[in-house]
C-alpha cells in the first residue's frame, strides 16, 4: 500500500513491479498507465481548491481467482463534481438526462475530454476503458459521487449516498497483456 499527495512515477513502477513478481515475463503498461492517470486525477482535480489531496493506493494477489487487483482512493470532490468534468460537459451542464452511472460510461467511452492542450491528458479512463476491452486488464470498477461503474459487468448505475472522492479499482490476469503491447519506458 502507498498513499502520498504527489504524482510518483517511482510509485506506479514499484505497482508494476509487484505484477512482475507474481507474473514474470509479462508487460504490465496498463498497470503503470492506470495507477499514474488515477494518482494525476487526484492531484490535478480532486479539490476545488489549492488543498493537496491525499490518494490512497493498493496491490494484492487474489490466488483463488488467479489476479492482482489494484485499487487508488481519494477523498477529493469526485469525479462527477471536479471543475474540469463539469467544464468539459459545458452549457449541457444542468441540460442533460443522464444520471451519474451515464456520465461515467460517456467519461470512459472518451465523450467527455480533456480540454486542456497536452494531447496526452483526457485518455487516461477511456485508455484504461480501452484496456478492458482490449483483454490488457481483467476488470474495471469506478465508485465516485453518486456514480457507479462496474465496467467489467458493463453496469453503470447511479446510487443513494455516494462517496465523494474517488475509488478506481482494476485487476490484471495472467495473460491479460498482449506479446506486442510496450513496456512504459521509466
Amino acid at each position: 500500500m502507498r498513499k502520498n499527495d504527489e504524482i510518483r512515477s517511482k510509485n506506479a513502477a514499484e505497482m508494476v513491479d509487484f505484477a512482475r513478481k507474481i507474473f514474470p515475463g509479462e508487460l504490465h503498461k496498463s498497470v503503470f498507465t492506470i495507477f499514474m492517470e488515477a494518482t494525476i486525477n487526484t492531484i490535478e482535480h480532486a479539490s476545488n481548491t489549492n488543498q493537496r489531496i491525499l490518494w490512497v493506493a493498493g496491490a494484492y494477489f487474489d490466488e483463488g481467482k488467479d489476479v492482482i487487483c489494484y485499487t487508488v482512493i481519494d477523498q477529493g470532490v469526485g469525479i462527477l463534481n471536479s471543475v474540469r468534468f463539469r467544464k468539459d460537459l459545458g452549457a449541457l451542464w444542468g441540460r442533460v438526462t443522464w444520471n451519474a452511472g451515464e456520465k461515467l460510461r460517456q467519461l470512459l467511452l472518451g465523450k467527455m475530454r480533456s480540454r486542456t492542450s497536452e494531447p496526452h491528458r483526457g485518455k487516461g479512463l477511456p485508455g484504461a476503458y480501452e484496456a478492458l476491452k482490449d483483454n490488457r486488464i481483467e476488470d474495471l470498477a469506478i465508485i465516485t459521487n453518486t456514480g457507479f461503474a462496474h465496467a467489467g459487468a458493463d453496469r453503470f448505475l447511479e446510487v443513494d449516498g455516494g462517496f465523494d472522492g474517488t475509488i478506481i479499482y482494476w485487476e490484471v490476469k495472467r495473460g491479460s497483456s498482449r506479446p506486442n503491447e510496450t513496456e512504459h519506458q521509466r
